[in-house]
């Protein structure tokens, strides 16, 4: 699992989205946290609002593996500088939580018609 906390410029709030990875399979579903999180609320989510939300995800988004070879360790240390750097959360997850959203929206539409 891996749990990406950043601020979102759009709607001026601190937001939090977990990520979970089921062999070719990944979920994620969005936290919101409003203010800035102190360390102890990350904990706190982390410790206990986690698992359950993670188990109300129930769409899953296809990730195909990439394939392994053997990068130069120059090239390994610029990636992994660029990920450091990166901001935001990753393309399948942002799928994963738009799967979710209509989903949700398709239930509570069945339930009021």
């Amino acid at each position: 699992m891996k749990l990406t906390v950043f601020f979102d410029a759009d709607c001026s709030l601190w937001v939090g989205v977990v990520e979970e990875h089921e062999s070719d399979k990944l979920k994620a579903r969005r936290h919101i946290f409003g203010a800035e999180p102190k360390d102890a609320e990350v904990l706190f989510f982390v410790n206990h609002a986690m698992l359950p939300l993670m188990e109300q995800a129930t769409q899953l988004v296809d990730t195909k593996p990439m394939a392994e070879r053997r990068l130069n360790p120059k090239r390994m240390a610029r990636e992994a500088n660029r990920e450091l750097q990166q901001r935001g959360i990753s393309t399948f997850a942002q799928e994963a939580i738009k799967l979710e959203l209509l989903h949700r929206k398709k239930r509570a539409k069945d339930r009021f018609p």
